[in-house]
């Protein structure tokens, strides 16, 4: 599977978008086709698409394909999900839910995704 680019569920970056503006630069770590794998990037392709939209960019990368990235990124279970914060990077490890990425990127679901 390899590297993957998504925003916005496509995979092409949208056209007049600024790094800049990109709040929520992402990195989710699969084990190819692994039943937790797939249901962390389905799940995390709907949240993006809902919550994030345009101010997401999700990077999927496939340990048995990369796994020299997992290794610099200190990733030792997939599926693992890094939020490249500016000051710290944040970590989801292991099978999440739809609550899990809520509490991860501190939104609140009752108020349709802001914090």
């Amino acid at each position: 599977m390899g590297k993957k680019k998504f925003k916005k569920g496509k995979s092409k970056p949208k056209k007049g978008l600024k790094p800049e503006s990109v709040a929520f630069e992402l990195r989710l770590y699969i084990a190819d086709s692994e039943i937790n794998s797939r249901k962390a990037v389905d799940l995390l392709q709907k949240f993006c698409g809902q919550y994030l939209k345009e101010k997401c960019s999700l990077t999927i990368i496939d340990v048995f394909q990369d796994y020299k990235s997992a290794l610099e990124d200190n990733v030792l279970v997939a599926p693992t999900l890094i939020w490249l914060k500016k000051d710290t990077p944040a970590f989801l490890m292991g099978s999440f839910e739809w609550q899990d990425l809520f509490d991860f990127f501190g939104l609140s679901e009752s108020r349709g995704g802001e914090k």
